[in-house]
């Protein structure tokens, strides 16, 4: 079965941040197969802006990679500067990556990369009971 989610924006299991919500969805077809229920869940971080377009249709992009309960598209997502030192290590460097995805995603400036590029990005968690992804 599905096992307990911190939630994508990791702030608890059922606790979304403005910009990362969880689907959860169960799974027939899989819970058939598996005989127990299956549960698939997809950590969506939403386009800048998403809250004053209602509606606003988006297109989908889906960052595929091993099971990770928080949304991690092959990096992580942070709104606050990481107060450390990038000598401090790989999780400095992680921390200041994860807060520059959250700058040029929110941003407004003409020279981000983000700017104007409105997409859902979506990781998905999809647990079997043989292996975690």
């Amino acid at each position: 079965s599905t096992p307990a989610s911190p939630g994508c924006a990791g702030l608890g299991d059922g606790v979304d941040s403005d910009e990362i919500k969880t689907v959860r969805i169960k799974s027939t077809m899989l819970s058939e197969f598996y005989n127990e229920t299956i549960e698939l869940e997809a950590c969506v971080l939403l386009p800048f802006g998403f809250s004053d377009h209602p509606e606003a249709r988006y297109p989908l992009v889906l960052a595929n990679g091993h099971y990770n309960p928080k949304f991690n598209p092959g990096g992580e997502y942070r709104t606050t500067d990481p107060q450390c030192n990038e000598d401090d290590g790989y999780d400095c460097v992680t921390q200041n990556y994860a807060y520059y995805l959250h700058k040029n995603w929110t941003s407004t400036d003409e020279g981000m990369p983000f700017t104007g590029s409105r997409v859902l990005l979506i990781t998905m968690n999809s647990p079997v009971p043989f292996f975690d992804d």
